[in-house]
């Protein structure tokens, strides 16, 4: 990407601006406020040049629980609470918006960190 070739970036995707997917399943130390997101890398770089925006779009879930969610580990983050039916089909029009308005779109695929 360079600055200037584009006017407006989505960045969509429930990991697009999670630090906590960003560090990945099988990171054991890591330091969250350090890290940066997709989003937030991008922005950084040209958001003074472009419009950069991001959505999640849906949210990723379990159908079986991780073992780490089942005990508990100082500091650890708790799993956020499903979205209702409302909610995920609001996120999901608002990063289709995002989508269609943006010159380039960055789908950020990953895995839920447990």
């Amino acid at each position: 990407m360079q600055a200037g070739a584009h006017r407006r970036v989505a960045v969509i995707g429930p990991s697009a601006n999670s630090r906590r997917d960003m560090v990945g399943p099988c990171a054991f130390q890591y330091d969250l406020p350090e890290t940066v997101t997709l989003f937030e890398g991008i922005r950084d770089r040209l958001g003074s040049v472009i419009t950069v925006e991001t959505a999640p779009g849906v949210q990723m879930k379990r159908n079986v629980p991780s073992i780490f969610e089942t005990i508990t580990i100082p500091g650890a983050a708790k799993p956020e609470p499903r979205w209702s039916e409302a909610q995920a089909a609001a996120e999901f029009e608002h990063a289709s918006a995002l989508a269609g308005s943006a010159d380039l779109v960055v789908l950020t695929l990953a895995r839920r960190r447990t």
